[in-house]
């Protein structure tokens, strides 16, 4: 027996032959042997057969010395053998898809079956742009497509350029849109607090306020003044407050006089007004007003400007009480004032009656101030005196009159100051004749409280102290009108949300929906997707409308050189690369961003010359390992050849791709060029999306799968398969799902580098598209994105004395980090202590583990989960959330944070 041709054992030397020996390989090994012999395998061979009968004359050869030329030949076709086997199992290796390593034997491979390596895609982002707001600026411009917003580059970091791929309109008004900030001021039965802008109303408690509201007429008493200034730092907007607390008499009025009137609004002049009172979708109002030959926003202008109409409410400033509201009461007098008495002398002790002496206010117990006011409107002129000198009582003033729950309102009629001596009393009055008597006989003179000196005073809209949420089925209405805005349109939100102290959380949407009231005081409302994730503090929202989707990518030209009619397949290359690849609805996700032309004349891609015609402008491109593009034109028969010229094929495309484009939020801030009127730039949100290349391991995973596809999707690994072939999808997995109705397909996947992929984002919607494009159009597909979960482990580790400790744990952090990292794990899968503990004990140095802990570091619903040493941890798949709703598979991987509970045994 004999050993292998990987024997390096040396038992064998010299003593029998060894090669050529057959190749023997297992199933689905990474690499195959197929070497029929070595260096040593050769040497020993031809030097037992010098010893062999079959050796004839060189049989005789007994020397084994290296130095010898007949040796020293044996080991020369001995290297010749090694050198040659060698190669000729790597180029074996390299016909094979599962054991090629070289890129181009892959892409070679690859191109066998039909399949295309991916290109990559370019990171995408969306762009916020700050429109110039001064006097003088144009009021909306034009940005074009392909705008260019360089990032701001770094120590770690090279800048990237980005350009945005859709033209749209941008208006300085647009710049920081507010939700509403302010809610009508509600006068009714329930009011509780009067909202007056500014601090400069002088009230006092005790001051009154009469108004007539929704539910009829209404009187209270001013009990609290607290004056509210506005945040500046936070809002530079904010406004200054006066709140008024009040307390309403439970019952109307017994009697009101007429009341001063106000003008609230005006209506809005021609055309503005033919709009008035009503609510119109945003596209609605512009059909309708470019029919009509209006300018929309003209009309809105109209409406933005014409004040709302101003509650407004009577202040009583002064007040007084009813003359002898402090007369005694009238059984506490003398009998001699208030009844009869005998006149009577005394002479010589003889009590001599010369008859009666009647009191000055016998009789008068009635017309006494123990009773109503209608004791003193002696002539029923609705006349009533207040005691004192009232100066700010004024003839035609508003004036109340209060007894308790009872009140009457009035004009004063007429005001005079008097003199006037009744029960019992004497002094200064000012007589009030009122509009009318009625309820006199209802209030008293002792509990009556005249209010007058009125001052009219409008009310302020108060602010709306409730958080702000949602946005999506309910609109959001904007403070005033946004002119403009239409659906469709995509919307930066930034504000803090409720609980996160003075973070500023920032998403980007799509607005749904736009409508604009034309009621006096309306505005504009939106509806956007995504809704606002939780409560937010509604002064902080701004709402920037000026937002342009782009990616990463810069424009450039090239002179490919002159067409030659002479040569079929004429092949030009590209000389810069990469040339970016943006997402699309195809079923490998990645359209090219090049345009050839030849003598001017556009020349469209296609991705074979099969079916092409003589006259057909097409061509074919290829890209290598490295990234260049090779442009190939037809032969005159299957595709044009481009007519001779020089210099007559020009290119146009983008270049700049991958994971490289990505940036962070804040990073895109540096304007490459300025249209007139644009002032800034930036990215409210990091970029996402983006794919490198895809390399051997990529390609051999993924090549297979559009055989089995064959570009469509039937089964549930149909569309696995799909979305894994798709740009810039690193994971996928479907399942079949149903909700007790109907069975729907669901897919979990991931970006690259373990990026979520939420609705609405540029990856998301080319998926869910290229789907819908190469399936069944009647099956339902869910696609969510995977949920990250994390785990944390410890360990105790004996080391061999031989290592340094510091490089054996060095090692098996970095082993633990590539084992459990996002590209080694699989969605819902489990992890075992067991192969924790066999990855750590794959680490040279490494002796025994004892391991101390292991835990998620939260549940599947978010609730942290305290430390513990489990056996295995499991990762929760997809599943169903009820009305068709589901959400997507956990993936367990290693916590991001230091592996400092793993130690060393003393």
């Amino acid at each position: 027996m004999t050993c292998g041709t990987r024997c390096t054992c040396g038992c064998c030397e010299g003593t029998a032959a060894r090669a050529p020996v057959l190749p023997e390989n297992a199933p689905l090994l990474p690499e195959i042997g197929y070497r029929s012999g070595d260096w040593q395998s050769f040497r020993d061979t031809m030097l037992a057969r010098l010893g062999s009968a079959e050796a004839g004359v060189l049989a005789g050869l007994s020397t084994r010395d290296p130095q010898d030329p007949t040796i020293a030949l044996i080991d020369a076709w001995a290297v010749a053998g090694d050198i040659l086997t060698f190669y000729n199992e790597r180029l074996l290796g390299e016909n094979l898809l599962r054991t090629a390593q070289e890129p181009d034997s892959a892409h070679q491979l690859a191109r066998l079956i039909g399949y295309r390596p991916a290109p990559g895609v370019a990171a995408v982002a969306d762009i916020a742009f700050t429109m110039d707001a001064a006097a003088g600026a144009p009021s909306r411009a034009t940005l074009a497509a392909g705008l260019k917003v360089q990032s701001t580059p770094t120590q770690d970091k090279p800048a990237v350029i980005y350009e945005t791929t859709r033209t749209i309109e941008a208006r300085p008004a647009w710049n920081a849109l507010r939700p509403r900030l302010d809610q009508p001021h509600l006068l009714d039965g329930t009011t509780s607090q009067l909202w007056i802008e500014g601090h400069a109303l002088s009230a006092l408690p005790g001051d009154a306020v009469h108004w007539r509201g929704a539910g009829g007429s209404f009187f209270g008493l001013v009990t609290q003044i607290e004056r509210l200034a506005g945040d500046r730092l936070a809002d530079p907007e904010a406004r200054d407050f006066t709140r008024l607390g009040i307390r309403l008499l439970p019952a109307g009025p017994i009697h009101e006089g007429t009341m001063p009137l106000f003008m609230g609004f005006a209506t809005p002049p021609a055309p503005a007004g033919a709009y008035l009172d009503r609510i119109m979708d945003a596209d609605d109002f512009a059909a309708e007003t470019m029919a009509a030959g209006h300018d929309g926003d003209q009309i809105l202008a109209t409406f933005a400007s014409a004040p709302p109409p101003r509650p407004f409410v009577t202040l009583f400033r002064a007040h007084a009480p009813i003359f002898g509201h402090a007369a005694p009461p009238f059984d506490t007098l003398p009998i001699a004032l208030t009844g009869s008495v005998p006149n009577y002398e005394v002479h010589d002790g003889v009590v001599v009656v010369n008859g009666v002496i009647t009191g000055p206010f016998a009789g008068q117990s009635a017309n006494w101030a123990d009773g109503m006011l209608t004791v003193l409107d002696g002539d029923s002129n609705a006349t009533t005196y207040l005691e004192g000198a009232q100066p700010l009582l004024a003839q035609g003033g508003h004036v109340v009159l209060r007894d308790g729950d009872n009140w009457v309102s009035g004009v004063a009629e007429s005001v005079a100051e008097t003199s006037i001596s009744r029960f019992s009393v004497s002094g200064k009055a000012t007589m009030l004749r009122l509009d009318s008597a009625s309820g006199f006989g209802s209030l008293s003179i002792r509990g009556t409280t005249a209010y007058f000196a009125a001052e009219t005073l409008f009310l302020a809209r108060p602010p709306l102290e409730l958080s702000l949420s949602g946005g999506s089925a309910a609109p959001m209405p904007l403070q005033g009108y946004a002119p403009g805005l239409q659906a469709g349109q995509r919307i930066a939100i930034g504000g803090r949300r409720l609980g996160d102290g003075q973070a500023t959380t920032t998403l980007i949407a799509t607005l749904d929906e736009v409508v604009h009231d034309f009621h006096l005081g309306g505005g504009t409302s939106i509806r956007f997707t995504p809704a606002l994730p939780g409560g937010f503090d509604r002064a902080s929202v701004r709402i920037n409308a000026n937002v342009a989707p782009a990616s990463h990518g810069e424009t450039v030209a090239e002179m490919l050189g002159g067409g030659d009619a002479a040569a079929p397949f004429l092949t030009l290359d590209l000389t810069q690369a990469p040339q970016t690849h943006v997402t699309d609805a195809s079923a490998s996700g990645a359209a090219p961003t090049l345009e050839l032309r030849v003598n001017d004349i556009l020349w469209s891609e296609v991705p074979h010359l099969l079916e092409s015609g003589p006259k057909d402008h097409v061509y074919t491109t290829s890209i290598d390992p490295a990234g260049r593009t090779a442009i190939r034109f037809g032969d005159g028969l299957t595709g044009a050849r481009p007519p001779s010229g020089s210099q007559n094929i020009r290119a146009r495309f983008r270049k700049g791709l991958g994971l490289q484009g990505r940036v962070g939020a804040g990073a895109l801030n540096i304007l490459m060029s300025r249209p007139l009127g644009l002032s800034s730039a930036v990215n409210p949100l990091a970029s996402s999306g983006g794919a490198d290349p895809e390399g051997v391991e990529e390609i051999r995973g993924n090549a297979p799968l559009t055989v089995r596809t064959l570009d469509r999707a039937v089964s549930a690994i149909d569309y696995q398969d799909l979305a894994q072939g798709f740009a810039g999808i690193a994971k996928a997995e479907a399942r079949l799902l149903a909700d007790g109705v109907r069975q729907f397909v669901h897919l979990t996947v991931a970006g690259e580098d373990g990026e979520q992929v939420p609705p609405g984002s540029a990856l998301h919607e080319g998926l869910a598209a290229a789907i819908a494009a190469h399936s069944d159009p009647y099956r339902r597909v869910l696609i969510s994105s995977f949920r990250p979960a994390a785990f944390r482990l410890g360990a105790a580790l004996k080391l061999d004395p031989a290592h340094l400790p510091e490089q054996v744990l060095a090692a098996v952090t970095a082993r633990l980090r590539e084992s459990f990292g996002f590209a080694a794990r699989r969605f819902s899968q489990t992890v075992w202590m067991s192969e924790v503990v066999a990855e750590i004990h794959r680490v040279p140095g490494v002796i025994a583990v004892d391991m101390t802990r292991l835990h998620r570091s939260t549940a599947p619903d978010g609730t942290p989960l305290p430390e513990a040493n489990l056996p295995g941890l499991h990762a929760e798949p997809m599943r169903m959330l009820g009305a068709g709703e589901a959400v997507g598979a956990e993936l367990l991987t290693l916590h991001p944070g230091p592996l400092d509970q793993i130690t060393v045994m003393p």
